[in-house]
């Protein structure tokens, strides 16, 4: 990824450049290079759930998508698309939490 956004941003510099040499001050002025800090990142909370809950909560979010797209599963309104995901992985979902698809 930094190889590839440096080479973009020399890219950039040759194609915007002025005359036949690149000004390294004005390259670095227009892409700074992001301070690095020495703290350690912070550590977000973990949560356990237990297989159940976590059933739990993914029928529940399941069925709010379906609600959100009437019941639609496939196409840009439709409630995998919602979810950002394969059809028949929703539909495989579905399937594993006992869930009924109307859209077939």
């Amino acid at each position: 990824g930094n190889v590839r956004e440096l080479q973009n941003t020399i890219e950039r510099a040759m194609i915007l450049a002025q005359g036949s040499k690149l000004d390294l001050e004005s390259l670095l002025a227009s892409n700074p290079v992001p301070a690095r800090t020495s703290e350690p990142p912070v550590e977000k909370p973990q949560t356990v759930v237990t297989r159940d809950e976590w059933k739990r909560l993914e029928k529940e979010i399941i069925e709010n998508a379906l609600r959100r797209s009437n019941h639609k599963i496939f196409g840009e309104s439709g409630a995998a698309s919602i979810m950002k995901m394969n059809p028949t992985t929703l539909l495989s979902r579905m399937k594993a939490l006992g869930l009924k698809s109307r859209d077939r």
